[in-house]
């Protein structure tokens, strides 16, 4: 079983008794296997850009409607 095989792959990584690349490594297989790998961009990198892509368009928004109108 995969997954008992990835558990117990990080549980002896945890412990000092594997490495912690044969630990991703095993992790990744069962990911793989169970159609639940990661392939697209990291969530959280994407959601800090967007972030500041708001915070910055917003500050351009405030900007122009503290220009006098002419």
């Amino acid at each position: 079983d995969c997954y008992a095989a990835a558990v117990q792959t990080c549980e002896e990584a945890r412990t000092g008794e594997r490495k912690l690349g044969e630990a991703r490594q095993a992790f990744v297989a069962f990911a793989q296997k169970a159609g639940i790998l990661w392939t697209g961009v990291d969530p959280v990198t994407a959601l800090r850009e967007a972030k500041i892509r708001r915070l910055k368009a917003r500050s351009i928004s405030q900007q122009r409607r503290q220009w006098p109108l002419a």
